[in-house]
């Protein structure tokens, strides 16, 4: 398991199906082998040890008065009976293939087909039912009904990201809306850099941003937070213990929306930039309102600012001495959002947009992950794209206003192309010497 994740220290337990597939296919040439010795020990073995947990089951425990009560082993007995009926029927199944099927190969291979499929539908229905049973009817109601049937209508004319609570991670992506908080594993390494380079944030499956940073979620494009009216038990922007500068819009579907006062729009401009090691220096958490003041670039010996770039150099020294507070940090998002691109469109292959009439040669700021593959063109010119804030992208451009198109194209796309196309020649020319031969 660890070494399928490339040694990575961190527990996960989702990759444990790999292992599971290497023990199915140990089984498949056991059972190919036929009905060994071994093979029956191991089968009752495994009827033993299922009898046992039920007999477990039975067994007397303390109540909550102290008393002896019985049934009382498990947290759900439903679900743990459910389990063991259908338990059952698996260990039957086990002993019919091990010892009552007959020797003649065809029939026992259907017989064994028609078992594992049989198995495997239920061993995917069972926990897909008890999950099921755990919600309540009116929580798979709600589930359905706000998620599935409807969803919150916001202002979709200028690009924005949205945020909902716990109770409903990833209902913003559903409704189209792109998130800063996200339960996804296959997310760009970038995204890592990002948070936990500007910002100590460690992440794993799940993007979460602690709900104190301003800052970052302004510089995001972060615009809108739902929080769940219907369902939701702890609602911290209903209890004014939301992010600064969220204030409450309206509710539609069962969610209170909330909008961010210091949204900041795509594509904006910096009039201060701090190296990575100077960003260092600083705690992230105390210096979060300075993201909408400075951008982080890289400090190594191969980078260096476009020729022309007026932006002033900060340090930690100068952050530390005057730092923002949250009314300068307001008017620090206003600029931004003064320089941010007057259009800005995402498609399939990337991003367009239009930059605001900037008086200075500048480089224009977009919270897009700068993975490989990604290409940029200013005014059908190719530009180079600089890594900024650990991970996303900033484009150098001269002053005035400037068309920006950033396209992706797949890493090993045209090598993957070209191997397919021989692959099927390949097949093709195996298929006339087929014909050729009868």
């Amino acid at each position: 398991n660890s070494a399928f994740s490339l040694f990575n220290s961190s527990y996960y337990a989702r990759w444990f199906y790999i292992p599971v597939l290497f023990m199915s296919l140990m089984t498949v040439q056991a059972a190919e082998r036929g009905r060994s010795l071994q093979m029956k020990k191991a089968a009752v073995l495994q009827v033993f040890f299922f009898l046992f947990f039920v007999l477990v089951y039975f067994l007397p425990s303390a109540g909550e008065d102290g008393g002896i009560v019985f049934f009382n082993m498990t947290g759900n007995n439903s679900i743990f009976l459910r389990n063991v009926a259908w338990t059952g029927v698996l260990c039957i199944f086990l002993i019919a293939t091990v010892f009552l099927l007959p020797k003649k190969r065809h029939v026992r291979d259907i017989a064994v087909l028609c078992f594992a499929v049989i198995s495997c539908i239920i061993t995917t229905s069972v926990p897909v039912v008890n999950g099921s049973s755990i919600i309540s009817d009116r929580g798979k109601a709600k589930w359905q009904e706000q998620m599935l049937e409807n969803s919150v209508e916001i202002d979709r004319e200028v690009f924005a990201r949205g945020e909902v609570d716990s109770t409903s991670t990833n209902y913003d992506m559903v409704w189209g809306i792109p998130s800063v908080h996200c339960f996804l594993s296959t997310v760009p390494a970038q995204i890592f850099d990002f948070l936990k380079g500007t910002g100590d944030i460690e992440r794993t499956v799940e993007t979460s941003i602690p709900v104190e940073r301003a800052g970052m979620r302004a510089i995001l494009s972060a615009r809108y937070y739902f929080e769940n009216a219907d369902i939701s038990k702890n609602r911290v922007y209903y209890n004014d213990e939301g992010t600064k500068g969220y204030v409450y819009s309206d509710t539609v579907n069962g969610f209170d929306i909330f909008e961010n006062s210091n949204f900041i729009p795509m594509g904006f401009t910096y009039e201060y930039y701090i190296t990575e090691s100077e960003w260092e220096d600083l705690d992230p958490k105390e210096c979060d309102y300075e993201l909408s003041r400075v951008i982080v670039l890289p400090d190594d010996a191969e980078f260096e600012l476009p020729y022309g770039t007026e932006l002033k150099e900060l340090t930690a020294e100068d952050i530390l001495d005057r730092p923002l507070n949250y009314l300068e940090f307001t008017k620090e998002c206003r600029k931004r959002a003064e320089s941010a691109c007057s259009i800005f469109k995402t498609d399939t292959y990337g991003f367009s947009a239009v930059t605001a009439n900037n008086p200075r040669d500048t480089i224009v700021f977009f919270s897009v992950p700068n993975t490989k593959g990604f290409s940029c063109r200013v005014d059908d010119k190719d530009v180079d794209i600089i890594t900024a804030d650990y991970g996303l992208m900033a484009i150098p451009v001269k002053r005035g206003v400037h068309n920006i198109r950033v396209t992706y194209t797949p890493e090993g796309r045209k090598a993957g192309l070209l191997i397919s196309a021989a692959g099927l020649l390949m097949f093709a020319g195996f298929c006339l010497m087929l014909k050729k031969g009868q």
